[in-house]
């Protein structure tokens, strides 16, 4: 199962690192409201952590909650570091904007196959035989598909985004995130500038 791997590949890095500290290890049963809830018995207990490590996508959303709800920041350059799997299409808007550092897909049932795939991708090998009539259809009479890794015809995108971004990028994270999202990335940095340094006041008053 997945929770054997990513337990198992945790369990090893804190036995390996004299400097990591369990602070506690409980399952939440894949459930939001269930991580909020440990995540929460953890803050009420007065224990100081700065990772929390969710085995999927849906704990680490409720472990965010019980975060926001005390007024912890967590993500890029904040106070808790927030790990979580399967790349859910929203988990991964988390991630871009910064409210998350890591965002992982692994199903052991697969790997293979698709380490298989990548590799295959890498050296310029479709992952099966292509119907010629498809390659036909799609490019157009006489045109054969590219051959190689298309990435190698590109120009190196890192020092041009770096360059492009100047100061608007904060950290190695901007700067990635960049490259693969430009559009996404941007309205982000716009939208982080915009509101750069504001501050909200609010007042409670008891009401007989």
């Amino acid at each position: 199962a997945a929770q054997i791997g990513r337990t198992g590949a945790l369990d090893e890095q804190v036995a390996a690192n004299d400097n990591w500290n369990m602070v506690t290890q409980q399952t939440a049963e894949w459930n939001a409201e269930t991580a909020q809830q440990i995540v929460q018995s953890v803050i009420d207990s007065g224990k100081e952590f700065n990772v929390i490590y969710a085995e999927n996508d849906d704990m680490a959303k409720g472990a965010v909650a019980a975060l926001d709800k005390a007024n912890i920041s967590h993500g890029v350059g904040k106070d808790v570091i927030v790990m979580g799997f399967d790349c859910n299409k929203w988990a991964l808007e988390e991630l871009l904007a910064g409210n998350w550092n890591y965002d992982g897909q692994c199903n052991p049932f697969q790997a293979s196959y698709i380490d298989s795939i990548i590799k295959n991708l890498e050296n310029g090998k479709a992952p099966a035989e292509i119907n010629p009539e498809l390659v036909t259809k799609v490019l157009g009479e006489g045109n054969k598909p590219m051959e190689g890794r298309y990435a190698e015809t590109l120009e190196p995108e890192i020092p041009a985004a770096v360059k492009k971004l100047g100061d608007i990028a904060t950290c190695e994270e901007d700067i990635l995130s960049y490259v693969a999202f430009p559009q996404q990335a941007e309205k982000f940095f716009q939208y982080r500038e915009e509101h750069k340094g504001m501050k909200v006041t609010y007042s409670i008053k008891k009401v007989d």
